[in-house]
């Protein structure tokens, strides 16, 4: 679901979600045409659970991608 929110749109991540498929897609979503996009995700949102168990995820991802 994408919703316009002025610019201010949030990514959130559950605890139920697949990880990695939701690290890629929120990546591509914050960094997407550089970030100049109406429904660029300003904001990713992770469920407590899943933070701190994925924090190294998110750091090789992010510096791969």
């Amino acid at each position: 679901m994408i919703l316009e929110l002025g610019g201010k749109d949030p990514f959130i991540i559950l605890d139920d979600a697949e990880m990695d498929q939701a690290i890629q897609v929120a990546l591509r979503g914050a960094f997407v045409n550089c970030g100049q996009n109406c429904i660029a995700a300003e904001r990713i949102y992770v469920q407590e659970g899943n933070y701190y168990l994925n924090i190294q995820k998110w750091d090789v991802t992010l510096f791969l991608f």
